[in-house]
């Protein structure tokens, strides 16, 4: 099997067509539980209960159990909590033929106890929340990501929102934000949050994916479709299906995040030690090792590409 050398994954062959932006083109009920108190840092070895929804509307946090395709609404976004603590992660941006950095391993730590989407933010969360920020944002931007054909055309709001830029997400976020409807606050991880938790957390996997135990196996075990097809949409697994699947369709990883792997790159605002921001987890459209925890593609913040999308984090103000 021939694996080719690749620098900072090939992102989607195309950069989408958004309001504002010209293009270029080339290639997953609470009911009335309890609140949660988001300001305890206390570590858990299990997340088991430690699960959070947020109505987009009023901005009221409550209590969950585990989250599951099933919990999926257009109203909520769910949260997981992530226990603090270290482990070995990327170390550059290079990713070489066996899905490993050219820089190798570092070991870092993540010092605050946070609370992570559960799925990558889907189409029915962004419409409610630019209602709900009174933003001027497009609403559907998946809508103006051109040729619809060639990247899915999926309108769904069990979909994840797609075709949006970095600066749309924190101008997104900022306007929610600044309706101060509770105590918390949105945000984006940083490149060492999510790549610590596409990982599973402390003293996690030093694999490749998040279903590889090391990266002593043979890389084409690790990027087998069969294995991988469990976990990740991309475009080995993909079969002829164009375009994102809904959000939480396949297994999540060992903290009970779904697509970490696949389905639509995430935006992360940094690119692990500060700068700028960065896609992190793949994509539908690129190949399994662009799916890597350690990658990240360094791309403008300002564009909305085809195949990006976002993952929130639930912060106390």
């Amino acid at each position: 099997m021939t694996i080719s050398f690749i620098r900072h994954a090939p992102l989607v062959a195309a950069v989408v067509l958004a309001v504002g932006c010209s293009s270029s083109s080339s290639e997953d009920k609470t009911g009335s539980e309890p609140s949660v108190d988001l300001t305890q840092s206390q570590d858990s070895t299990t997340i088991d209960g430690n699960y959070a929804a947020l109505d987009i509307a009023s901005g009221e946090v409550t209590v969950t159990t585990v989250p599951s395709a099933a919990v999926v609404a257009a109203d909520k976004i769910h949260f997981v909590r992530i226990p603090s603590g270290a482990a070995q992660l990327s170390a550059g941006d290079l990713i070489t033929e066996t899905g490993e950095s050219s820089a190798g391993r570092t070991d870092q730590t993540v010092g605050t106890t946070l609370f992570l989407g559960a799925f990558e933010l889907t189409q029915g969360n962004w419409k409610a929340l630019v209602e709900a920020a009174g933003s001027n944002l497009p609403a559907e931007p998946w809508n103006n990501v051109v040729p619809g054909t060639g990247f899915g055309g999926v309108v769904d709001d069990a979909a994840p929102a797609y075709g949006i830029s970095e600066d749309m997400v924190q101008s997104l976020i900022a306007s929610w934000n600044g309706r101060q409807l509770s105590g918390y606050a949105l945000r984006l991880p940083t490149s060492v949050e999510w790549e610590y938790a596409s990982r599973g957390g402390g003293g996690s996997s030093t694999g490749r994916f998040s279903w590889e135990s090391t990266t002593t196996g043979n890389i084409e075990d690790a990027l087998d479709p069969d294995t991988a097809a469990t976990y990740a949409v991309v475009r080995e697994t993909a079969g002829s299906t164009v375009g994102p699947r809904t959000v939480g369709s396949l297994a999540a990883n060992p903290l009970g995040l779904y697509d970490m792997h696949g389905n639509v790159w995430e935006w992360a605002s940094d690119g692990g030690t500060g700068g700028a921001p960065v896609l992190r987890g793949g994509s539908w459209a690129a190949n399994l090792i662009s799916a890597t925890s350690g990658n990240r593609f360094f791309v403008a913040q300002s564009v909305p590409y085809a195949t990006a999308g976002v993952r929130l984090v639930l912060a106390p103000r």
